[in-house]
């Protein structure tokens, strides 16, 4: 089993510009996120950054075509962009929206005779601490 880590960073909300926050996470490139608050040139992390779910759930889609199971887990704290990474908005949908998209897409140009049934079962688990 492959796990994979990802980033997607969340516009910062109305009331945290308002309160004045500033962000303390900068995307520097594809591969590195610079935390901002921290001291030193080390103090950063290699993620992937997200650039539409191809780079995230794409090869989730292709497995789960092949009769397997696929996961996605997303994880933070409270107003950390959980939400807005897995669903988003309808202008900027967010992974899970484009892997459901992405995999009807996919159904539809193997089976071109229409006489398929395709389930779909969608658990989402809201944990709260």
């Amino acid at each position: 089993m492959m796990i994979l880590a990802y980033a997607r960073l969340r516009p910062m909300a109305k009331k945290e510009k308002e309160v004045g926050s500033k962000c303390c996470v900068r995307m520097v490139n594809r591969w590195d996120v610079y935390l901002t608050e921290f001291a030193t040139e080390n103090d950063y992390l290699q993620l992937k950054r997200l650039r539409g779910h191809h780079f995230t759930t794409a090869e989730l889609v292709e497995t789960v075509l092949q009769w397997s199971n696929g996961s996605v887990f997303c994880y933070g704290a409270i107003g950390a962009g959980k939400t807005y990474t897995i669903l988003s908005t309808m202008e900027n949908p967010g992974v899970m929206v484009l892997a459901i998209k992405d995999l009807f897409a996919k159904i539809r140009q193997k089976n071109c005779d229409g006489n398929h049934v395709v389930h779909i079962k969608l658990h989402i688990n809201v944990f709260m601490f």
